[in-house]
């Protein structure tokens, strides 16, 4: 802190026209010197201070020398008291402060200590004062959507087996009608999803003998969504539980009515150019101000993905005619390779997003039983023990559906402002 009080008496003038006006001393401020103290000489970086006595200033005490400029001082060196010689102080200057040297009628003013800090001085004030970084924005929550749909699907089946069992189990050609969906929430990042599919084909059996099967499949999943990486890269890890169910009126071995069900891991990576609640941007020459509000339109590929599902474990029972009572070892492997557009149109009420989807499936069992079979009632085959097979689909799938933003984060949204 600068003790002002031994600057010359022309000193005394404000600093500039917006200087802070005098203020009363405080109560713990040390006496000042009531000599004027000026620099006499400077030679060879020791500067004269003419003074009654060494009393004006202590030993080692650190002083600033400045010099008037109009209505304003400069700084111009800093220094240690070294010496009082005969009614004259000594002053060592310091290299590192000097600007300017010293000459005779430039002001020394004593450096004191801190005096003790009153309330606006307290260390919890002066920290507010300095800029502190502020921290990187929080990532935002990734938004949540429902959707909903339905779709059709082309497809063929194809069948081996080791055994007679099963083996006319062969669909060239068929089509199915599915439903599709999904909900991802606004407060955590995981997501159900659901396929579910059914649909009558005719099939025929060895003997070339016509007869109407039906076939049923179903997937629930659960996903955890990761946030992208690299701005447009996301992946998925889904647990997937699935069931199938195919059934028949044929009654021999070659045709079979047969159940299964399993557990699955699996997950999807996806590149995406578009968010999943995308909105177009407005045109540039759109304006908020405007009175007539311009609809808003807009086509984008959302995403291309893909998908695969692992069923270690399946449980399958064939129902009457029957290739064994155990199925341990069979297992399902599930792929799909798709992609994603979505259409925005705000003239549409509440139905403003909607999505398309065409998709590639492939989707195969490999089957293996063992304990007791049972044959057809007075047929003349028996079906053996141990039988292995494989059953294959392929399709083509087209989607079409709606999505909306989460409702749940609506609901919550304003209940939290309510209260």
């Amino acid at each position: 802190m600068l003790c002002l009080g031994a600057l010359p008496a022309s000193a005394a003038q404000p600093a500039s026209t917006s200087a802070v006006p005098d203020a009363p001393p405080a109560a713990n401020a040390p006496s000042q010197p009531a000599t004027t103290l000026t620099v006499a000489q400077e030679s060879e970086g020791i500067v004269t201070v003419a003074a009654p006595d060494k009393s004006a200033l202590p030993p080692d005490a650190q002083v600033l020398i400045v010099r008037r400029q109009g209505r304003r001082y400069e700084s111009i060196a800093t220094g240690k008291v070294a010496a009082f010689q005969r009614g004259q102080i000594l002053i060592q200057l310091d290299k590192s402060g000097l600007t300017k040297l010293p000459q005779p009628g430039d002001g020394v003013v004593l450096m004191n200590a801190p005096l003790n800090p009153d309330v606006n001085d307290k260390k919890e004030s002066i920290d507010n004062l300095i800029a502190k970084p502020k921290p990187p924005p929080a990532r935002p929550a990734e938004k949540g959507y429902i959707q909903g749909g339905i779709g059709l699907l082309q497809a063929d089946m194809t069948s081996t087996s080791s055994t007679q069992a099963n083996s006319a189990k062969n669909a060239p050609s068929y089509r199915f009608k599915f439903l599709q969906g999904a909900y991802y929430s606004d407060f955590i990042p995981l997501g159900i999803e659901f396929f579910s599919v059914s649909g009558d084909f005719p099939t025929s059996t060895y003997y070339q003998v016509n007869t109407t099967s039906s076939q049923s499949n179903s997937v629930l999943s659960l996903n955890y969504r990761f946030r992208p990486v690299k701005r447009h890269w996301r992946f998925w890890a889904r647990i997937l539980s699935a069931s199938w169910d195919f059934k028949t009126n044929n009654t021999d071995e070659f045709l079979l009515s047969t159940q299964a069900s399993g557990l699955g891991v699996g997950g999807r990576v996806a590149y995406e150019w578009a968010p999943e609640l995308w909105t177009p941007a407005r045109p540039a020459w759109y304006s908020e101000n405007d009175l007539v509000k311009e609809p808003l339109f807009g086509v984008t590929l959302q995403r291309v993905f893909f998908e695969a599902g692992y069923f270690p474990s399946l449980s399958v029972k064939d129902n009457g005619v029957s290739r064994g009572a155990n199925s341990n070892g069979s297992s399902a492997l599930d792929l799909k390779l798709g992609a994603t557009a979505m259409l925005y149109w705000s003239e549409i009420p509440l139905l403003k997003r909607w999505v398309f989807e065409l998709g590639y499936h492939y989707r195969m069992q490999n089957l293996k039983f063992s304990g007791t079979t049972v044959s057809e009632a007075g047929g003349i085959y028996t079906i053996p023990q141990s039988g292995t097979g494989t059953e294959t689909e392929k399709f083509l799938s087209a989607f079409i559906g709606v999505r909306f933003e989460d409702p749940l984060s609506d609901i919550f949204s304003k209940k939290g402002k309510s209260e």
